[in-house]
């Protein structure tokens, strides 16, 4: 669970520095045909790094996947039954 919230912690910083990118060398554009050619570059940009973020997450989803669950409560495993005191008792009462 860490990792997920570091990736998506990475994630979300690697988007804002690539908007700040494009937020500056917009602000510095010179002329309008300048402004559409950046906004093809960094299209192009945005779609390789989406590409990149997408195999990453799919590689830590499929990492998570195979780990093996684990019980939830030795309770949950026995079947219901339960020994108090050298007695046997069943969960219905």
């Amino acid at each position: 669970m860490k990792t997920n919230i570091a990736d998506a912690e990475k994630h979300a910083q690697a988007i804002a520095e690539a908007v700040d990118k494009v937020k500056t060398e917009m602000a510095a554009a010179p002329n309008p045909t300048a402004t559409g050619e950046l906004a093809k570059c960094h299209a192009g940009e945005l779609k390789a790094l989406e590409e990149k973020l997408t195999a990453e997450h799919r590689t830590t989803l499929k990492t998570a996947l195979e780990e093996p669950v684990k019980p939830a409560a030795t309770a949950a495993t026995s079947g219901g039954v339960y020994h108090w005191h050298g007695k046997q008792e069943t969960s219905g009462g």
